[in-house]
C-alpha cells in the first residue's frame, strides 16, 4: 500500500484471519499499529477489517476456514499424523518433491 492507501476487508464469520506486517507500519481498525515481523489475529466473529497505510507498507493477509483436522507438524512438514510426516520426510529425501532451481 501506497502511503496514506487504506483499504477494507469484510470477513465471514467461522474463518480465521492473520494479517502479518511485511514492510512498513499499518494502522489496524484505526487502533492497533502493525508493523513489520508483527502479526495480528481476529476472533472468528465475522468482521470488517480496515487497514490503513501510514507510511509505504507491505502486509499478508491470510483467510480461511479451518479444517477441524488433527495437525502433526515437523520442520517444514504439516500433515494430520505423525505417519504422514515420516512418509513425506522420505519422499522429500527420495527427490519426489520436485526441485527448485
Amino acid at each position: 500500500m501506497a502511503e496514506g492507501g487504506s483499504v477494507e476487508f469484510d470477513l465471514p464469520e467461522n474463518t480465521n484471519t492473520l494479517i502479518l506486517g511485511l514492510a512498513g507500519q499499518l494502522r489496524v481498525n484505526d487502533q492497533e499499529n502493525l508493523a513489520k515481523g508483527e502479526l495480528a489475529r481476529f476472533a472468528q466473529e465475522g468482521n470488517t477489517i480496515s487497514i490503513a497505510a501510514d507510511e509505504a507498507s507491505r502486509a499478508l493477509i491470510l483467510n480461511g476456514t479451518p479444517i477441524e483436522e488433527p495437525v502433526a507438524a515437523h520442520g517444514p512438514f504439516v500433515m494430520n499424523t505423525r505417519d504422514e510426516i515420516s512418509e513425506a520426510i522420505q519422499d522429500f529425501q527420495a527427490g519426489k518433491m520436485g526441485h527448485l532451481g
